[in-house]
């Protein structure tokens, strides 16, 4: 079977596709524009922190001040709520069964502080004050839910030690949870 005729491809350079990509942005308000536009696509698909929104409008190569100042519009008119965001993560961090260390250098690397009191009140918040289930509890079941068959065995309990402070759970924590497993 015969194929029909295509015409050939009309042959364009990259710096061609480049510009029929992003506009030629003249004016001031044009950028402000482009760095607006672009802004609320990000925060209309999910929460961004600003730090986290700086550092994605920075890689469309847009200007630093325009970013700045798209920022500061943003957190005015509501749209980056980092007390909000930082909750929601606290939170999520929570279910998943993390410790406070590994909440805390998630929150850092996505540009937010909370203190321990704050970081306190969230767990006790989201795994009910009234279970009364701390660090210790959290850090045994899940060690009785991962390393069900630990034993006495040194290598096994050393790798259930290993998984409870790389889930952010803190040496004395881990210890003691490994200490009323026997």
């Amino acid at each position: 079977m015969a194929y029909p005729y295509r015409r050939p491809r009309k042959s364009t350079t990259d710096a061609e596709r480049e510009k029929e990509a992003r506009p030629n942005l003249h004016t001031p308000e044009q950028k402000k524009e482009a760095v607006w536009n672009a802004a609320l696509r990000r925060v209309s698909m999910k929460d961004y922190s600003a730090l986290e929104m700086r550092k994605s409008l920075e890689r469309k190569e847009f200007e630093p001040d325009v970013i700045a100042a798209c920022i500061e519009r943003l957190i005015e008119a509501g749209w980056i709520q980092e007390d909000r965001y930082r909750e929601a993560i606290v939170r999520s961090e929570i279910r998943k069964g993390r410790g406070q260390r590994a909440i805390q250098q998630k929150l850092r690397q996505k540009g937010l502080v909370i203190t321990e009191t704050e970081l306190g009140k969230l767990f006790d918040e989201t795994m009910g004050a009234e279970a009364g289930e701390g660090p210790l509890e959290r850090a045994r079941a899940y060690v009785e839910k991962k390393y069900s068959d630990l034993g006495d065995d040194p290598k096994a309990r050393n790798r259930a030690f290993q998984a409870l402070v790389r889930r952010g759970f803190s040496f004395d924590v881990a210890k003691r949870a490994l200490a009323k497993m026997r």
